[in-house]
């Protein structure tokens, strides 16, 4: 009887061993999963394949531009978002060079938002310019409730502003997607709540002065000029049918339109190919952050096909566009050049 009770004894402390084991390398493997995590969606207000872009994207900031960059969404409402976000921040761009780190906080109970920044990126990142982001880029997607939208799109233009001021200090590839203290430092917060009909895709009061662009280049500056006055009508003659279902779900903000009309400024086109209804035009190969334009001829004359563009044209971390997929009738547009195996253009040696 002794024998038996000492042998249960033991096979008990064997299952307590292995139980706790097992608890210890889920625990820790839980802890390396949050860790390795830039996305806390405590309110789950963000679809799964949403968190999985965002966690990529964030990722290859860190390794390639050095900056630690998370996005926190809060399930309670916070009286002090200013406070939270210093609480939150502990010790965030402690994996980077330096303080390179950006905090992301979003309150939606309170319809507010914060982008806190760390000591070494001040100068990039000014609180001036941290308001007018918050302002011009992240109001209008949170107005029309597309919160995961408007996160990528906003990173998107704190990315190009980092590679605007520090072009040398990126390494160069063609990916896609000691201070002991790192909190303090510039940040803006904004209320999120919109005024009713503040953001509402108003139609424009005479659409035909965007249409009847006789050549390609004309209604390449026909959408300069829909840039210019912050045109955000998603049924402009100047769009293909198809592009102008596509603007209807999408949120066109001020600030991505400041952002493409500076590019578009900055640089001339290199060539336009039309091949019967169709045209493409492109920009140098050698500056890849200037997509190509596809365009298509109709009723309306010479119109945008953003629609094609938005499925086959991909912008990496260094807003460098690839060609995601060759399966596109404007392929004729690019027959004198090659593609890696990313999707990026090259010119063929010797050219």
């Amino acid at each position: 009887m002794g024998d038996g009770r000492a042998d249960e004894k033991l096979m008990a402390g064997r299952l307590y061993l292995l139980l706790l084991v097992f608890s210890l390398l889920i625990f820790s493997g839980c802890r390396e999963s949050r860790d390795s995590s830039w996305v806390d969606d405590r309110a789950g207000l963000l679809q799964k394949d949403q968190v999985e872009r965002i966690n990529r994207y964030h990722a290859v900031l860190l390794d390639q531009l050095d900056v630690h960059f998370a996005v926190i969404i809060l399930d309670k409402p916070t009286e002090d978002i200013d406070k939270t976000a210093v609480d939150e921040f502990g010790t965030l761009g402690k994996k980077t060079s330096a303080a390179r780190g950006l905090l992301f906080l979003v309150d939606p109970g309170s319809q507010q938002v914060r982008i806190e920044v760390r000591y070494d990126l001040e100068h990039i990142f000014p609180d001036g310019f941290v308001g007018n982001i918050e302002e011009l880029q992240m109001k209008p997607f949170f107005a029309q409730g597309t919160i995961g939208q408007g996160i990528e799109a906003t990173g998107e233009l704190l990315v190009q502003k980092l590679l605007d001021e520090e072009p040398m200090q990126t390494k160069h590839d063609q990916q896609y997607s000691d201070q002991q203290y790192y909190s303090g430092g510039a940040g803006a917060k904004v209320d999120t709540g919109a005024e009713p009909g503040r953001y509402d895709k108003k139609p424009t009061a005479d659409p035909s002065i965007y249409s009847g662009a006789v050549t390609p280049e004309d209604a390449l500056n026909l959408y300069k000029q829909v840039l210019k006055n912050r045109i955000k009508d998603p049924d402009l003659a100047l769009y293909t049918p198809e592009t102008r279902k596509f603007f209807s779900k999408w949120v066109v903000t001020d600030a991505q339109q400041v952002n493409e009309l500076k590019s578009l400024q900055q640089h001339v086109p290199a060539e336009i190919r039309v091949q019967n209804d169709l045209a493409v035009i492109r920009y140098a190969v050698e500056d890849r952050t200037v997509p190509p334009y596809f365009l298509r001829y109709g009723e309306n004359g010479w119109m945008l096909d953003f629609a094609v563009m938005s499925r086959v044209i991909q912008m990496n971390h260094r807003n460098q566009w690839r060609m995601k997929s060759t399966d596109h009738p404007y392929m004729f547009g690019f027959a004198d050049l090659l593609f890696d195996e990313n999707g990026f253009p090259i010119l063929p040696s010797g050219k």
